[in-house]
């Protein structure tokens, strides 16, 4: 059984492959985030059609999966989307996943309304860093955009569940894997959506609800909608967290009885979240999942992956050996590593747009 994860050149963001060729007849492969606008043709495409022993792409991505809208994980799919409905993608799409903010919070007033979202950036920007709350405002206009790209496509809906995923839905793939959501919980998804439409709908003062828009955006897109899921395949089990809050995720695990009796589970891989983010990689998250192979995509940007991350990481293996792959060459996070001799560091080679890993 061979499973490679290929984690593309991104720059700041995530771009991750999964390929299951244990049945060459029938291969199974998934792209989890695109990357920043460009990755998609410039090294997660020409990476993707690398898989197969023959060099030609697989017949079909099985699954498109975006965990969040942040423009560094959202750019590369909406493009990908875009090729596809172009047809000049060059294979099928299956089933795509995506949790837009419209659907999350309910609010097809402001969120789908693009006059409206252009009204709310103007108002806030004369409160709010002009740059930030663009870009917050933004990667809600690239999620309601996917949305357009996915229905036109005939893929919305997050098929087979036809609904927000949330925690405890079940995908099978036969033959391919299992996959379970892990989060965000329908509390999660309930809390951010009583605080987007009490807060922010009922504010008569547009600046005011503008402030609050932004603010709601950045703390609640990545801290309690970001998509968490398990994929299981034989004995082969791998954690993908996009930016998800690391105490959040072991909650999670303990609500739906995926840790064991030491409150441990054990994966063969690990997505660490959010860059390597310190503030996301809460020293808990590395206690109670155990994993043979962490993968940390981030090229520095915003100072993830951070160097505390690679020290609580280093300090949870406790005697067991594992290695870690970087997507990029970071030299602080690196040399922590270095201290533990019981970690292998994976580094791409220079000029390689991308690093792989088979279980």
């Amino acid at each position: 059984m061979t499973t490679r994860i290929v984690m593309a050149d991104a720059g700041p963001g995530d771009a991750l492959i999964v390929h299951i060729d244990d049945n060459p007849a029938m291969p199974w492969s998934a792209v989890i985030d695109g990357g920043p606008p460009g990755t998609a043709g410039q090294t997660l495409l020409p990476l993707l059609r690398t898989l197969t022993s023959s060099g030609s792409p697989p017949p079909a991505i099985d699954l498109l999966a975006v965990t969040h809208i942040d423009n560094d994980h959202i750019g590369g799919i909406i493009e990908i989307v875009r090729a596809f409905n172009a047809d000049i993608l060059g294979m099928s799409i299956e089933h795509a996943w995506h949790n837009s903010f419209a659907a999350i919070t309910n609010d097809r007033r402001l969120v789908r309304d693009a006059s409206l979202r252009q009204h709310t950036f103007a108002a806030a920007a004369r409160l709010a860093d002009p740059g930030e709350t663009r870009a917050l405002v933004g990667s809600v206009t690239q999620g309601e955009d996917l949305t357009d790209l996915l229905t036109d496509a005939g893929l919305a809906g997050n098929a087979p569940f036809g609904t927000l995923l949330s925690a405890g839905q079940r995908a099978i793939w036969a033959p391919g894997p299992e996959i379970t959501i892990v989060g965000p919980s329908e509390a999660q998804l309930e809390r951010l959506r009583h605080r987007w439409n009490s807060h922010v709908n009922q504010q008569r003062n547009t600046e005011l609800a503008a402030r609050i828009a932004a603010t709601a955006i950045d703390q609640s897109v990545t801290n309690l909608a970001s998509l968490v899921f398990l994929l299981e395949h034989g004995d082969q089990r791998i954690l993908f967290t996009g930016d998800a809050r690391g105490d959040r995720i072991v909650a999670q695990l303990r609500e739906l009885n995926l840790l064991d009796r030491s409150g441990r589970i054990t994966v063969d891989a690990l997505k660490v979240p959010h860059h390597g983010s310190a503030r996301s990689c809460t020293p808990d998250l590395f206690t109670a999942v155990h994993a043979d192979h962490y993968l940390i995509s981030g090229n520095g940007h915003n100072g993830n992956p951070s160097p505390i991350t690679a020290q609580r990481l280093g300090k949870s293996l406790r005697g067991r050996t594992a290695t870690v792959s970087l997507s990029h060459h970071v030299d602080d996070v690196i040399a922590v590593l270095g201290q533990y001799p019981n970690i292998e560091c994976w580094l791409p080679e220079d000029g390689d747009s991308g690093i792989a890993i088979e279980l």
